[in-house]
Order: C-alpha cells, then structure tokens, then sequence
C-alpha cells in the first residue's frame, strides 16, 4: 500500500514529520491496538477538561424539522454539470449523483423504499409557467 501524499503538505515538512513520530510513538506504547489508543485519548481529555473549549449548547429541533426529518420524500434534479442529483428535502449536499435520470432514479429507490421521488421536468405550461415535478 502506498502512503496518500497531499500536495498541500510536502514530505519532507519537518513539523508534520514530527507530529507523525510524536503519534507514532504513543500508538506503539499501547501495541498499535486502537481500542486502548481511543481509551487513551479520552482519558487525557478529561484531564485537561478545564483547558478545552466547551461544546455549545445542542441545539433543540423544532417540531417542523422532526416533521421535515419524517416525510419521506426524495428529488432528482438535473445539475449545471449534465448529470442528476439525489436529494433530500432541505438538503444542501446530493445523496447520490448519477450520470442519467433512469440511474438517479433507481438509486432514490435505492436510498428510501417507499419514499416518495419526486423527478425534475422543466416544461412550459399553458399558463407559462414551468411544470417542475413529476413522479417517476
């Protein structure tokens, strides 16, 4: 196997050569087992509790986004690049992104069974408005 290289960070940066060993060194004091690792690190941050930030208050979800989080639904829109997205309702990010509509359309099955997908189609209509959704 290969290391990834990151063209941000060169090899030979010392610093990041450093911080590698200092890591190194502690996952080999607990035989490279990650269980024992993990255990490690938690045990050293509740010693030094006082000196780390504290979280923010969680944030409490309101009745419209459990109901948002509920309704099944999924759309496939078409992208400025040519090919399709997966998306959730009020989603920033793609669930999947497939080359056709027919692919995009399977995945959403795919994703939620018995969810209702709702297919992008731009036409215009009688009344010049375009018709935005169908269903596959």
């Amino acid at each position: 196997m290969t290391p990834r290289t990151d063209p941000i960070l060169e090899a030979d940066d010392e610093e990041i050569d450093r911080i590698r060993a200092a890591r190194h060194r502690i996952s080999e004091r607990f035989g490279h087992d990650p269980y024992r690792l993990v255990a490690y690190y938690m045990e050293r941050k509740k010693e030094r509790e006082d000196r780390l930030p504290h979280p923010s208050k969680p944030k409490t979800i309101t009745k419209l986004e459990v109901g948002m989080a509920e309704k099944k639904e999924l759309y496939v829109e078409r992208r400025p690049q040519g090919d399709f997205a997966v998306r959730r309702p009020g989603s920033e990010r793609a669930s999947a992104v497939k080359p056709t509509q027919r692919e995009a359309i399977d995945s959403a099955r795919r994703l939620a069974p018995g969810a209702a997908i709702h297919v992008e189609r731009v036409r215009h209509t009688s009344k010049g408005k375009p018709d935005k959704w169908r269903k596959p």
